[in-house]
């Protein structure tokens, strides 16, 4: 199949990937994603990307003051990939009705209009809805399957009647989202009864702004994205089966739909390494991009997980990810096991985040990684063994014929090269020790005035520390003008305090020292 590819750059670092020359799919000669789980250790690497851009213009060439890039080529860019199949611009000859027309890129696929028309706008690009007949309408696609991924470009133009998306559409009815202005919504409508709200959110969509709507489909689970971000997720088991999702209005409107299709986000990462070729025959820059699981292979972790007792995995790494510094709006976490029961959460002290987050894995026993939308998923042990995963989407024979796929070459491997044999055993006796002196600063540090210093105290003879008290002067700490504490007294003008202990915690703590 040829899929619809959009390849975008956030050159400014707005955050958005609307501005001028950001859009680089059409530059992109070459494009390589990998994204693999080490089958030894069953731990996912980082995905990463690498684009070939032409580069005829020196427009991906940093050293080129004249692109209208310059000085925005530089690491950490945000890079957006994703594709479509099928595939349909929504724009021709205006007036077209969409029943009469196939999608641009998947020819076998094709429009079916419900309850009312929906046709070409006058400019030929988008879609919007015609005719005098009242009521709520619908256009969609039998996409042959009910966990599907699809979205389009979507504006809303103030109007009483709302619009969205319509998803598993059935003779029962069907689900939609649908854009008021103030509020995303998803609602159920069943043949016969009256629409019920299955959930909301407050969102802001000002009339006339354009941005991209997408819904993904998971059993009974609903996500719905505008452009790059998720904004709700409900659950509906109403209509689990049915295969046909499209557009959405609640009656005619000016509202528009362009670049609809079975959008799939595969990366979201950020830009690693820029590396022009500018030799004769060989205008091209490569450019290539890792997800965040790179960045946490080296962020070392000081911290505790400070969720209420008993903490399961999804909390302790929801912890870790705090403390790493991910955006709380990229992730998406099973709540996995209760791996601390009860007492006390051990410290997660001087190790690498990532290392971390793979212990985590295998005590969970199972799957760590970022998705395609960048954003951190922890899947249960048992979510691959729930719906709809348990639902067979393929035969495959062990023989050829027609166009169902079978085995050409089955290879047996006794598998001896992965197996692990490994015992994990969670040992449990403590003693509480009260008020202890965990930490001392060997060595007498010098200050100007005005100037602050911080430490990093680790109290290395206790496995878990906490409820540090604040130092009382004279008592656990006295400053003098001479280095061997001689001369004046000028611990009343020094000021101690432990600063962020959620974040420093757990086996120490961070103090700072102010003179």
């Amino acid at each position: 199949m040829q899929a619809k590819w959009l390849v975008c750059i956030d050159w400014n670092d707005d955050g958005a990937f609307s501005d001028p020359d950001e859009d680089v799919t059409p530059d992109v000669l070459g494009l390589t994603l990998e994204h693999f789980r080490d089958l030894a250790s069953e731990y996912m690497e980082s995905a990463r990307l690498d684009l070939e851009l032409r580069n005829d213009r020196h427009r991906y060439s940093p050293p080129n003051a004249a692109s209208p890039l310059s000085g925005k080529l530089v690491p950490g860019r945000r890079v957006w990939v994703r594709a479509a199949y099928p595939f349909d611009s929504l724009s021709g000859n205006p007036g077209a009705r969409l029943s009469s027309r196939r999608p641009d890129l998947g020819a076998s696929f094709s429009w079916a209009e419900h309850g009312g028309v929906f046709e070409i706008a006058p400019s030929g690009a988008g879609v919007r809805t015609a005719g005098s007949r009242s009521g709520a309408r619908a256009a969609t696609v039998d996409f042959g399957s009910p966990d599907v991924s699809f979205g389009c470009w979507f504006t809303r133009r103030g109007s009483a009647s709302h619009g969205g998306l319509c998803f598993r559409r059935s003779a029962t009815g069907y689900l939609y989202v649908r854009i008021t202005g103030t509020e995303i919504e998803v609602v159920e409508t069943r043949t016969g009864s009256s629409d019920t709200l299955v959930a909301s959110t407050p969102h802001t969509w000002d009339d006339g702004a354009e941005k991209f709507l997408q819904v993904t489909l998971h059993g009974s689970d609903i996500q719905v994205f505008v452009d790059d971000l998720a904004v709700l997720e409900a659950a509906s088991s109403f209509s689990t089966s049915a295969t046909s999702h499209g557009l959405f209005c609640e009656d005619a409107a000016d509202h528009l739909w362009r670049g609809f299709g079975g959008w799939v986000s595969l990366f979201h990462g950020r830009v690693d390494a820029i590396q022009p070729r500018p030799r004769r025959g060989a205008q091209y820059c490569y450019v290539r991009a890792f997800d965040e699981m790179e960045r946490l292979g080296t962020v070392t972790l000081y911290t505790y997980a400070t969720a209420q007792l008993p903490q399961s995995s999804g909390e302790i790494l929801d912890h870790i990810l705090d403390y790493a510094g991910v955006d709380p709006s990229r992730r998406k976490l099973d709540d996995g096991s209760v791996l601390v029961p009860d007492t006390f959460s051990p410290a997660i002290w001087g190790v690498k985040a990532l290392d971390e987050i793979h212990r985590l894995q295998d005590e969970e026993d199972g799957l760590v990684y970022v998705d395609g939308h960048g954003r951190w998923r922890i899947e249960a042990r048992q979510h691959r063994a729930a719906g709809p995963h348990s639902l067979p989407l393929t035969t495959v024979t062990d023989t050829g014929g027609g166009t169902g796929p079978y085995f050409s070459d089955l290879i047996w491997d006794d598998g001896a090269g992965n197996v692990e044999n490994m015992v994990f055993m969670r040992i449990r006796g403590y003693t509480n020790h009260g008020l202890r002196t965990a930490w001392t600063l060997a060595e007498k540090p010098g200050f100007r005035a005005f100037e602050t210093k911080e430490f990093l105290a680790e109290g290395a003879g206790y496995d878990t520390l906490g409820g540090q008290l604040t130092p009382i002067p004279n008592l656990d700490y006295r400053a003098n003008t001479m280095h061997d504490g001689s001369g004046d007294d000028l611990t009343a003008q020094v000021v101690v305090s432990h600063p962020d202990t959620a974040t420093y915690n757990g086996k120490g703590t961070l103090v700072r020292v102010t003179f």
